[in-house]
């Protein structure tokens, strides 16, 4: 009889001290050999790219996702129509954020690329996100554009040219032309069309006069991805500009009692066909400075002995202005250049 009552004290005290440290550690008997509850599941989620779903190559994508759980490290890949195609991120920490650059994978264009987040180690705690669209514009180029010598003003022209790798649309521009580049910028003929290789353009001068004209094609995604046509010729009746011919230019020093022929073209049938020629110093009239009256605007050119008409003021950058004589709204002017006496 005693020995039964200490048996059922001994065990009353284990299950005693049992009950008291429940809250802080296991007990014996479970299956968890009396270790601390297992650690919490892993898990993956909201991956996003933000409010931007399409992106060409070279871009920066700020990729984020949520986290919970153990793993420290995450894989990131690039899948196309579900199959990984390649690599983002062998290894980065979970900390819900990763900046990629974006690219194809050597894959073609299209809207069906996601991407995968995984937890390292365990190929099933992963969260993707899918329905992005990737453009390769590695090779961009444009090239090509074919524009006749002469253009009318008013007509319909059939603009083509050739392209790659572009982001889908180019922008179209009107430049003035300088014999080997772009002079000053005209107007906008379009902008975001698409990248078919043709374009219906209404001829436009934009009431901006030039001897020459240039187009630059564009694409406005891709830095440094464009082309300029040939230079051509415009018909405008509604324009009357004029421009003036010479050794002149940033520089040039001409010295008083030489002589230097001057030419002058009127870039439309608009004008009268006849100008003055005046020297101008900035935007001042030099005074006495009435180089010649009814000079033809082609087929000749007009020999003036160079003068500085006895000018003492300090601005010695001059210009000579040609003058419609039938309308005075119809200038054009030569470049700078300098006079020295002898």
């Amino acid at each position: 009889m005693k020995r039964s009552l200490q048996k059922f004290l001994a065990g009353f005290a284990v299950l005693t001290v049992c009950a008291g440290a429940a809250l802080v550690a296991g007990c014996g008997g479970g299956d968890d050999g009396g270790t601390n509850p297992p650690p919490p599941s892993c898990s993956l989620s909201a991956v996003t790219t933000g409010l931007d779903t399409s992106f060409l190559s070279g871009e920066t994508v700020n990729i984020r996702w949520t986290g919970n759980g153990t793993p420290s490290t995450v894989v990131i890949e690039l899948t196309k129509a579900g199959t990984v195609v390649g690599t983002i991120a062998a290894s980065t920490a979970n900390d819900g954020f990763h900046a990629w650059v974006a690219n194809t994978g050597g894959q073609a264009n299209g809207s069906d690329f996601g991407i995968r987040v995984t937890a390292t180690g365990d190929a099933g705690c992963n969260a993707e996100k899918t329905g992005l669209t990737l453009l390769d514009v590695s090779g961009c180029a444009i090239s090509g554009i074919v524009v006749p010598d002469t253009l009318q003003a008013g007509d319909v022209h059939s603009l083509t040219w050739t392209s790659a790798s572009t982001s889908g649309t180019v922008d179209i521009e009107l430049y003035k032309a300088l014999p080997a580049s772009l002079g000053d910028f005209v107007g906008v003929v379009a902008t975001g069309v698409p990248d078919t290789g043709t374009y219906q353009w209404d001829v436009d001068s934009f009431h901006v006069g030039s001897l020459h004209y240039r187009l630059l094609i564009s694409d406005p995604a891709v830095g440094g991805c464009e082309a300029m046509s040939d230079q051509f010729y415009m018909v405008d009746t509604d324009l009357c500009e004029i421009d003036v011919f010479g050794p002149l230019g940033a520089g040039a020093v001409h010295t008083a009692g030489t002589v230097m022929q001057i030419t002058v073209d009127q870039t439309s049938t608009n004008g009268s066909g006849m100008v003055d020629l005046r020297l101008y110093s900035g935007a001042q009239f030099v005074p006495g400075g009435f180089i010649a009256d009814n000079v033809p605007v082609l087929g000749g050119a007009f020999n003036w002995t160079v003068d500085d008409y006895d000018w003492t003021l300090t601005n010695t950058n001059y210009r000579i202005r040609a003058i419609d004589v039938s309308d005075p709204y119809c200038v054009g002017e030569s470049e700078t250049f300098s006079i020295v006496q002898p």
